[in-house]
């Protein structure tokens, strides 16, 4: 099987040969060895390695049996969480997704890997291209071909993301919701703030690890000192995720019991359940620990009125007529 040796593919076995040699110098044979390797160091390898690999990725999308590394990795996991899910249409990898949270830290590692490379080429996921194909064409305007292994796009799922509000498809509007609310959880998955903060990044918070939007929360806290690119990336995200409770973790994670006992019944977009875990901070039985999140929360929201998703949209035709300028659009300044 060529999923498990490399040999069995001639095409990726000829186009790698030279690099497997150099950067993959005693990794034996089998296993999906070579194959997991190359991607590690897929920064290093020649474009006809690259193209090759990124093929048998994308052949092997669909089913985890063929993913050999993250299969054995999950094994375990897939058995506890995703034991009736039948295998095929990436079924078993949206399962392990979902389930993100409670893995184990070695299947949990492979699986982050498999969605970074995910958001870094929406044809990596199967489901999306399927569900979003439409979408992708005519929003987008995306005008290659979805299995022509010469073109790289990292833009579709940012597309995508840009007009989510104007998607109608369910289905294409919740695959692209799930890829809003990683971005929001973690650094890894937002393609543009890791590219435009990379420097940032090793510099302000090398020693903060990814997830929890831990590292999101580190560069906000410098941002005054961020690079003039860097900030404006971040602020157009903080912009972006302040329309639902969904893209704010620290605050949902704090705020599980209040949002379930103050505003069971409101709707998580329009940046509602935000609003009413405001209006409701103040009572008695509301917990210290989302009370904190949510005053933090509007300390940031007094600070530039577009990081408040209902006063933005009710009142942005009357800041670009009454106060033109006030407000640079694109850098991030507030």
């Amino acid at each position: 099987m060529a999923a498990i040796d490399i040999r069995a593919d001639p095409m990726l076995y000829e186009a790698c040969k030279e690099d497997t040699e150099t950067l993959c110098k005693g990794v034996k044979n089998g296993g999906g060895r070579i194959q997991a390797c190359l991607r590690d160091k897929r920064m290093q390898l020649s474009w006809a390695c690259e193209e090759q690999l990124f093929r048998q990725e994308m052949e092997n999308a669909d089913d985890i049996r063929l993913s050999v590394r993250l299969f054995s990795k999950c094994l375990p996991d897939k058995r506890k969480f995703c034991k009736d899910i039948e295998p095929g249409n990436a079924r078993t990898k949206d399962c392990l997704e979902e389930h993100r949270e409670e893995l184990s830290t070695e299947c949990k590692d492979e699986v982050d890997s498999m969605i970074e490379r995910r958001v870094r080429d929406f044809r990596l996921d199967s489901r999306l291209r399927n569900v979003c194909e439409n979408e992708i064409f005519n929003m987008c305007a995306y005008f290659g071909d979805l299995d022509d292994i010469d073109t790289y796009d990292s833009s579709v799922i940012n597309c995508l993301q840009d007009y989510s509000g104007e998607i109608k498809n369910a289905e294409c509007k919740s695959q692209v919701k799930k890829y809003l609310q990683l971005a929001a959880q973690d650094i890894r998955f937002d393609v543009p703030l890791a590219e435009a903060c990379y420097e940032d990044r090793q510099k302000y918070c090398a020693n903060v690890p990814p997830g929890s939007a831990r590292v999101i929360r580190c560069l906000s806290n410098n941002r005054d000192n961020l690079s003039p690119v860097c900030r404006a990336t971040l602020f157009d995200e903080e912009v972006r995720f302040s329309e639902n409770i969904d893209f704010q973790y620290p605050m949902k994670s704090a705020c599980i019991k209040e949002i379930d006992r103050f505003c069971k019944n409101i709707p998580h977009g329009g940046g509602k359940v935000i609003r009413c875990l405001q209006d409701n901070k103040n009572k008695k039985d509301f917990g210290k620990a989302c009370a904190d999140e949510v005053k933090g929360y509007e300390l940031e929201m007094s600070k530039d009125y577009r990081f408040n998703f209902r006063l933005h949209k009710a009142c942005q035709k009357d800041v670009d007529k009454l106060c033109p300028g006030l407000c640079q659009a694109k850098d991030g300044s507030r």
